[in-house]
């Protein structure tokens, strides 16, 4: 039996209210000022987060990764899909997630924790067969300094059992110490915490038919039995939706004063605003990605900001995962015979089909130029099939050489 098996029993995919809770006591609940507990899940739980989430976990589950090999004598890539990893991280890591499947879970994972861990099923001769995801909460990392970091897997049991750092792949940003990823809702939960807390106070001003709060006085002293009448009286009758514009009835020369907004009510809509920002400031999401933009940005402007979502925001993370998976997946030896993971990010980069079109006549030398991309290159990028001779550079005009003699 393997230790993954050990762990976990493969038949039992699904996590329920006991395991969930046993998960939120792993990652830990943290108040924020604003009374509120942020963690993964009530952080998911604020909009702003969750679409935050959705667009780092598009931009790099729906791009596609290939493992590639260089050869050193010629410098020609081709695809290797005779290597093991090739079909695990192309097309099918484990036995019930796709490649989008698997890079989307990881990739929230990381968006919220900067932490992912992938647990390597591998065959006694060391032939990768499985990628496994583990969720953050049940992965016990214990680092000393200038030594590798130890690993710890919680188990059904409760118990942790340590595993091979060997057997992980790790994947991590944000690293103060070098080991672990810095946990977004702890170092932005003040910001996450004060979006759950207007949220709330929003609807339970919705809740009570947007009616503002007031005092209702009467003559006299209450005792303790009239004051809860009365006071379930105004929940049943004067409180909520049900009741809104409805005609509040007084006796016993009672006497209704509202309460006029104060200058938090007034900028109370200024504030779930800010909090927007503030959210996407912490996890690096330009608002506009998620539709939140203001009334100053044009069509051109936007485009831009599109443009260089994918290049500050999406890229960098390409680029960790290439790194992470290289070391993690492949042998010093490979590496070194030119095996390496590459996202094919430069569909996210096109611009409308003049722009591309421009961009393509340029590469393939007009003007006058030298040539820096061949046809079945651009074919390629348009993932179309390459055709005879279009591997050669074209050759500027006039680049012939001259008859003998001439």
């Amino acid at each position: 039996m393997s230790l993954w098996s050990r762990l976990f029993r493969r038949e039992e995919k699904s996590w329920g209210a006991a395991e969930m809770a046993i998960l939120r006591d792993v990652l830990g609940s943290r108040e924020a000022i604003s009374g509120k507990v942020v963690n993964w899940e009530t952080a998911l739980q604020v909009t702003t987060v969750l679409a935050c989430s959705r667009a780092l976990c598009d931009g790099v589950a729906t791009v596609p990764v290939k493992l590639l090999q260089r050869d050193p004598t010629t410098g020609r890539r081709r695809e290797a899909t005779d290597h093991p990893v090739s079909w695990l991280i192309s097309h099918q890591p484990n036995d019930w997630q796709t490649s989008v499947d698997f890079r989307d879970t990881l990739m929230l994972h990381l968006a919220l924790c900067r932490n992912a861990y992938v647990f390597k099923v591998e065959a006694p001769d060391g032939r990768l067969l499985e990628l496994l995801p583990v969720m953050p909460g049940l992965m016990r990392v214990t680092y000393r300094e200038s030594q590798p970091p130890e690993y710890a897997i919680r188990g059904e049991n409760g118990q942790y059992t340590a595993v091979p750092a060997k057997l992980i792949w790790h994947i991590r940003a944000l690293a103060w110490n070098s080991v672990q990823g810095t946990d977004v809702t702890k170092a932005a939960r003040e910001a996450i915490g004060l979006a759950l807390s207007t949220e709330e106070q929003h609807a339970r001003l919705h809740k009570n038919g947007m009616v503002s709060p007031g005092v209702y006085s009467v003559d006299g002293t209450l005792n303790p039995k009239q004051y809860e009448d009365l006071r379930r009286y105004l929940e049943k009758f004067v409180q909520g939706v049900a009741n809104a514009h409805k005609p509040l009835i007084l006796d016993r020369n009672a006497k209704w004063t509202p309460l006029a907004p104060t200058g938090v009510d007034a900028e109370h809509l200024d504030t779930r605003r800010l909090q927007i920002e503030e959210v996407c400031r912490a996890m690096g999401v330009l608002p506009i990605v998620i539709g939140h933009s203001d009334k100053t940005q044009t069509y051109a402007s936007a485009e831009q900001m599109f443009l260089a979502h994918n290049v500050h925001t999406i890229r960098p993370w390409h680029r960790r995962w290439e790194a992470s998976g290289a070391r993690a997946l492949l042998t010093e030896k490979e590496i070194r015979q030119g095996y390496y993971l590459k996202f094919f990010d430069a569909e996210l980069l096109r611009g409308a089909a003049k722009d591309r079109g421009d961009f393509y006549a340029q590469a393939l030398g007009a003007g006058g130029s030298p040539a820096w991309l061949t046809p079945n290159d651009i074919r390629g990028f348009e993932d179309m099939d390459p055709i005879d001779g279009g591997d050669e550079l074209p050759k500027p005009p006039g680049s012939a050489a001259p008859p003998p003699g001439g």
